[in-house]
C-alpha cells in the first residue's frame, strides 16, 4: 500500500530516489530479516520501516531482546506400576524445570521476561516418561542482561535433572532478536502525517514482544510504528487474529501506509530530515546493546 502510494506521487521535481517493498516471513518465529541482512538485502538502503497492528497507536515502539532455547531431558521408561523403582521420569525433571523457572522468576528483574512450554511430555500414561522436550524464552531490553538470564535458567534445568536423575540437554538458539532502536528522528515524521488524519498518541505501554526489526534497526535507521485497528484488543488472542483480517480494521492499517508514505516522500525530498535521521542513529544505535 506504502509503494503504491508512492508510486502515485508522479511530480516532476521530485528528486531521485527508490522504494523497497521487501518481504521479510517469520518475524518472529525464524527471524527471516536476519538471513535477509546477512544475505546482503539491507545494504543499499538507506531507512527502513514497517507497522504492526495493534491495541494501541504506538510511535515510539520499544521491543525485547529474545533468545530461546530448547530443554531435553533424558530419563528411563518402565512401567509405572510393575516395575516403578527402575524408571527415570523424564516429565518430573521437567515439572520440576518449569517449577524452578517460575520461582526464580520471582526475584529477576521487572523488565525481563521468561515463558516456557512443554512440547512432549511423554506418548502413554502407562509409560515413565523416558523424554521430554521444552522451549524456553529468555527477553529483556539490555542485551548485556541476556547471558545473566541464561545462566539463571541453565541453573534451574541442571538442579531439575540432578533432583530426577536424569540427563539434561540445554540447546540454545544462535539466532539472537536484538531491542529495537526506534529512530525519533523518522518516527517524528509518520506521528505528525498519523496525527494530521486523527491519531492520537496516548501514554507509552512499555515494553513490546520481540521482533527481528531489531536486527535491522542495528543496520539503519529504523521505526516500527504500532497501529491501532478499531479494538482494544490484546494481541496474539484468537479475537486479534480474527479483528485484524476484518473489514473494519483496513481503515486503520491504509491510515497508516499513507503516513509511511508521505515519511518516505519527505526523507527523499528533505536532505536535512535525512542527515538528522542518520546522525541519530550513528549516535544512538548501541545504546540498547552494551
Amino acid at each position: 500500500m506504502k509503494a503504491l502510494s508512492m508510486a502515485a506521487f508522479n511530480d516532476s521535481s521530485f528528486p531521485a530516489g527508490k522504494v523497497v517493498v521487501l518481504g521479510t516471513p517469520a518475524e518472529e518465529g525464524g527471524g527471516g530479516k536476519i538471513d535477509l541482512i546477512n544475505a546482503g538485502a539491507f545494504k543499499d538502503i538507506d531507512f527502513a520501516m514497517m507497522i504492526h497492528p495493534h491495541s494501541d497507536d504506538v510511535l515510539y515502539t520499544v521491543t525485547l531482546g529474545l533468545e530461546r532455547c530448547f530443554v531435553r531431558f533424558h530419563g528411563k521408561a518402565s512401567h509405572p506400576t510393575v516395575g516403578p523403582l527402575e524408571g527415570i521420569s523424564a516429565l518430573d525433571a521437567a515439572v520440576a524445570a518449569y517449577s524452578n523457572v517460575s520461582q526464580a522468576r520471582q526475584h529477576m528483574m521487572p523488565e525481563w521476561r521468561v515463558h516456557g512450554i512443554l512440547i512432549n511430555g511423554g506418548t502413554c500414561a502407562d509409560v515413565v516418561p523416558e523424554y521430554t522436550l521444552s522451549q524456553y524464552y529468555v527477553r529483556c531490553p539490555k542485551m548485556r542482561d541476556l547471558p545473566i538470564m541464561k545462566q539463571q535458567l541453565n541453573a534451574c534445568f541442571e538442579a531439575a535433572a540432578k533432583s530426577t536423575g536424569c540427563r539434561v540437554e540445554v540447546e540454545w538458539m544462535t539466532r539472537v532478536f536484538l531491542p529495537l532502536d526506534t529512530n525519533r528522528a523518522m518516527a517524528n515524521i509518520f506521528g505528525k502525517y498519523s496525527m494530521q488524519d486523527g491519531v492520537i498518541y496516548g501514554k507509552d505501554p512499555g515494553l513490546i514482544g520481540s521482533s527481528d526489526i531489531g536486527n535491522v534497526s542495528v543496520e539503519l535507521p529504523t521505526i516500527h510504528p504500532k497501529v491501532y485497528i478499531g479494538q482494544k484488543t490484546l494481541i496474539h488472542t484468537r479475537d486479534f487474529q480474527t479483528l485484524a483480517g476484518s473489514p473494519g480494521a483496513q481503515y486503520y492499517i491504509l491510515r497508516a501506509a499513507k503516513a509511511m508514505a508521505m515519511t518516505c516522500i519527505d526523507l527523499i525530498q528533505n536532505p536535512q530530515l535525512r542527515a538528522e535521521a542518520k546522525q541519530e542513529f550513528e549516535m544512538t544505535h548501541n545504546s540498547n546493546y552494551c
